[in-house]
């Protein structure tokens, strides 16, 4: 690997950190660390499982029940055993849950306006442009293949998938 492309990773990661307020112990002005607020997002006002939760933000499991309990105990999600196992847990926004994630959209949407608005059109288009790509390129980066129980519940999803896409080509 080049090291002027690692220098350039990591420059870039600490001026989106800075930018994204990840640091900052009240993101988006809210009395919220960054972690609890990303959380909060992906409950969503659908819920979510715990398990897939903890799957899909790439969390360990101490530190995601540490972020739940947190996110419990101020009344802005509450845990229920799940629809289809009830050792799974399911958290559901609360009344304020639903507010403050509605606020935190639109501080987040305030948020991007502002790394927005100073610049003209076309370097406002070159950005989003950039940032688009960056994200098609951070997910491919993520990609793993990995040998799984073909009757696991992933395994099946994969192979849904891969028959939909064949009969939508036919």
């Amino acid at each position: 690997m080049q090291p002027e492309h690692i220098a350039q990773v990591r420059r870039f990661n600490r001026l989106v950190t800075q930018r994204a307020g990840a640091l900052d112990d009240q993101f988006l002005g809210r009395d919220r660390p960054l972690g609890e607020s990303r959380v909060l997002f992906e409950i969503g006002p659908r819920g979510a499982d715990l398990r897939d939760l903890r799957s899909r933000l790439g969390l360990d499991s101490g530190y995601l029940s540490r972020i739940v309990q947190s996110l419990a105990g101020a009344g802005l999600i509450e845990l229920r055993a799940g629809p289809r196992d009830e050792r799974v847990r399911t958290a559901y926004l609360t009344r304020a849950g639903l507010a403050e994630f509605d606020e935190m959209n639109r501080r987040s949407d305030d948020a991007a306006e502002s790394i927005l608005t100073p610049l003209g059109d076309s370097q406002r288009q070159r950005l989003v442009d950039a940032m688009a790509e960056v994200h098609r390129l951070l997910q491919a980066s993520g990609v793993r293949i990995e040998r799984v129980d073909p009757t696991s519940e992933a395994a099946r999803w994969c192979m849904q998938q891969y028959f939909a896409e064949l009969a939508r080509s036919s």
